[in-house]
């Protein structure tokens, strides 16, 4: 009698009913009168690369920033030439102000006008993120500044990553971020931060984004960052019983000690142990053992045989 062992459960279809190659390979070995031993469904080792992926959050913020204000009481702003969100060139005027001080400050002012009027300018190129000014309304440091200027309009993630993660991340790193409401962006870590803050335990990384106009700062933003990458042997996670696998040769059972990688979602990377075109057992923990003789049935046959 031809023994059948279910070495892998394929999404509640038992072997008994697998397609008709299963059925007519063990007719054949019953018929001859002669047991093949059991029949167990194989995989072969392929290659393929695996990412380790670290997941973060943060909030969007520039990655230089220019503030333009005024040092000294007593000015009122006479007309605001910008607004937020535009666009300004080095040097450009943002706003005038004039006020009992406006005088003394145009003496040592080159900027400043005959008639006592100050003109601010942009100290840089790049975009207003923020405009305070209000035409009438009192310029002081006490209110802080009038404006203040992504320069060069670069915007980048300031994340905050789990003390555990920090140490796989390193500078020009991928990343993809995602916005709620908005679109998913590509970016590269720029600065990973060397502290750890001692009572959150989380740790900091600046990630630079590609320019898209419709990111604004202060946004809230995820991002997964592909710290790590290795291509090599891969199995399926079926396949692995804690640190071994079972390999056939010659129709025969060998189980056999590996190293592990990577993993993703269904597959996982051996880097000792295995090399490609291995055959394996494809699921783990039956009761099969070193020496066993074995009939063979590749799960691709399968897949393939349920598609037609």
């Amino acid at each position: 009698m031809l023994k059948i062992v279910t070495a892998v459960a394929l999404t509640g279809v038992l072997l008994s009913s697998l397609p008709s190659a299963a059925t007519a390979a063990a007719e054949k070995e019953t018929s001859g009168g002669k047991s093949g031993g059991a029949i167990v469904i194989v995989v072969k080792a392929t290659n393929a690369c695996f990412s380790d992926m670290v997941r973060v959050t943060g909030f969007l913020v520039p990655r230089r920033e220019a503030v333009v204000g005024v040092d000294q009481e007593g000015f009122r702003v006479s007309e605001v030439l910008v607004r937020d969100g535009d666009q300004v060139t080095e040097n450009q005027e943002l706003v005038r102000l004039g006020g009992p001080a406006a005088l003394a400050q145009a003496a040592q002012n080159p900027q400043a006008s005959r008639s006592g009027v100050v003109t601010l300018r942009a100290p840089a190129a790049g975009r207003i993120i923020q405009a305070n000014a209000r035409a009438g309304a009192f310029a002081s440091p006490q209110l802080g500044p009038l404006f203040r200027i992504a320069i060069d309009n670069e915007i980048e993630l300031d994340a905050e990553v789990p003390n555990i993660h920090v140490l796989k991340l390193k500078p020009d790193a991928t990343a993809r971020i995602s916005i709620d409401g908005g679109p998913e962006v590509n970016g590269r870590v720029r600065l990973v931060a060397p502290e750890i803050d001692r009572r959150t335990q989380l740790g900091k990384a600046r990630i630079a984004i590609a320019r898209n106009p419709a990111i604004k700062v202060g946004m809230f933003a995820r991002a997964t960052i592909d710290a790590n990458r290795s291509c090599g042997v891969s199995v399926p996670k079926s396949a692995l019983d804690h640190s071994t696998v079972q390999v056939i040769k010659d129709n025969t059972v060998e189980t056999r000690r590996v190293q592990v990688g990577l993993f993703s979602d269904t597959h996982i990377e051996i880097r000792e142990g295995l090399k490609e075109g291995d055959i394996i057992v494809a699921n783990a923990g039956t009761s099969l053992h070193d020496g066993d003789k074995i009939k063979m049935i590749f799960a691709d046959d399968i897949d393939r045989s349920r598609g037609r």
